[in-house]
C-alpha cells in the first residue's frame, strides 16, 4: 500500500486546487467517513480521476484495467496510489483480480471505479440514461458492500492549459448520491440487476440535480 504517496498528492493538489477552481460539490456528506464502500462514478474525462480524489474525503483505491496499468507512465502513477487492476483476459483471469478487489474491500477500503468502463460521452453517458458495463452489482454483492453513486462534470476543463492560472476559478461539479445496498435476500442475479438499475437511476437524477443547480 502507498498511502502515503496518495495523502502527499492529495494535499499537494488540494492547494493548488483550492487556488485555480471553484467547484460546486453536492452532498460530500453522503460519503461514509470509516468502513468499506464502492464509489461508482460516471466516466466523461482523464480529469475524473484527479477531481474524485480532490472531492472525496476519503482514500479510493481505483479500479483499473491490467492495459492502463501497462502504460509506463500512468500506470506506475496509479500502482502508488493503489490501484487494482482488473484482467479481461479470461474468466481464471478475472476471477484471480475480482479476489483482489474484494479483499481490499474487506480489508475496511474505499475502492473508486467507472463502471462504463471507457470515456464516454455525454450524451451517451450514463448520466443520460446510456449504457455500463455489468459488473458493479457482482462486486457489491461479493464483498457485501454498499455503493456510492456520483456524477462528475466538467472535469475536462482542467486539460486545458490556462484553467491551471491562479485565480482562474475554473468550474467544474461532483453530486453524492445516497449509499445504495444489495438485496441480500434475493436471487443473487436478480440483485445485482437490480442494484445497477438503481445506480443509474440515481445517476440520472444527480445529473438533473447538478443541471438544476446553475453549477456552470
Amino acid at each position: 500500500m502507498s498511502d502515503w504517496f496518495y495523502d502527499a498528492v492529495v494535499g499537494f493538489g488540494s492547494g493548488v486546487g483550492r487556488l485555480v477552481s471553484r467547484p460546486t460539490v453536492l452532498h460530500a456528506e453522503r460519503v461514509p467517513r470509516r468502513g468499506e464502500f464502492v464509489l461508482a462514478a460516471n466516466h466523461h474525462s482523464p480529469m475524473d480521476v484527479p477531481v474524485l480524489m480532490y472531492t472525496t474525503r476519503r482514500r479510493l483505491d481505483f479500479l483499473s484495467t491490467e492495459q492502463v496499468m501497462a502504460t509506463p507512465v500512468v500506470g506506475a502513477f496509479y500502482r502508488r496510489f493503489n490501484a487494482v487492476a482488473l484482467s479481461r483476459a479470461g474468466r481464471g483471469s478475472d476471477a484471480a483480480a475480482m479476489r483482489r478487489v474484494v479483499s481490499r474491500l474487506r480489508a475496511g477500503r474505499a475502492l473508486a471505479m467507472f463502471p462504463e468502463g471507457r470515456l464516454t460521452e455525454p450524451a451517451r453517458s450514463v448520466t443520460a440514461g446510456g449504457q455500463y458495463r455489468p459488473g458493479l452489482g457482482r462486486l457489491a454483492r461479493l464483498a457485501a458492500v454498499p455503493v456510492v453513486p456520483v456524477v462528475v462534470l466538467g472535469a475536462d476543463t482542467l486539460t486545458r492549459p490556462a484553467a491551471w492560472l491562479p485565480l482562474r476559478r475554473t468550474r467544474f461539479a461532483v453530486a453524492y448520491g445516497e449509499p445504495l445496498a444489495i438485496d441480500a435476500d434475493a436471487e443473487p442475479r436478480a440483485a445485482q440487476r437490480d442494484l445497477e438499475t438503481r445506480w443509474r437511476r440515481s445517476m440520472v437524477a444527480l445529473m438533473d440535480e447538478l443541471d438544476a443547480s446553475g453549477w456552470r
